[in-house]
């Protein structure tokens, strides 16, 4: 092979090799940003499973007004899951907190209260 040659496969390599990190770190960054989003719609699908905890009244294992006494059982969110491990946070009686901890190190922390949810993240 001729010098010209050498120099365009050297080329090549370098940039087939600088395209295949690009496309694993957007891989990877899309598949935490996939779990996220599935993470939310675990504690979307809680808050609402909340609300109904709370128009129930208490004899019939409901918080009558509160959130009071809810358990993630109630909320029916397992503990863990492919998403995440969920526990609880604060729980008074206008508001609660759901922690999600993933597998890929991060922490999602929701505070849900009748009509909202306030999202807080921590990175490792």
């Amino acid at each position: 092979m001729g010098q010209q040659q050498l120099l365009l496969v050297i080329l090549v390599t370098i940039v087939v090799g600088i395209a295949t990190v690009v496309a694993i770190n957007t891989f990877q960054s899309a598949a935490e940003e996939a779990n996220i989003d599935s993470i939310r719609q675990d504690i979307l699908q809680a808050q609402s499973n909340a609300n109904a905890f709370t128009l129930k009244p208490e004899i019939m294992g409901g918080g009558n007004g509160r959130y009071q006494g809810i358990s993630l059982q109630a909320i029916s969110l397992p503990e863990e899951n492919e998403n995440a491990v969920y526990e609880l946070g604060d729980i008074n009686n206008d508001s609660f907190e759901i922690v999600a901890t993933s597998e890929r190190g991060f922490v999602l922390t929701a505070t849900i209260t009748r009509d909202s949810i306030d999202w807080e993240r921590e990175d490792p």
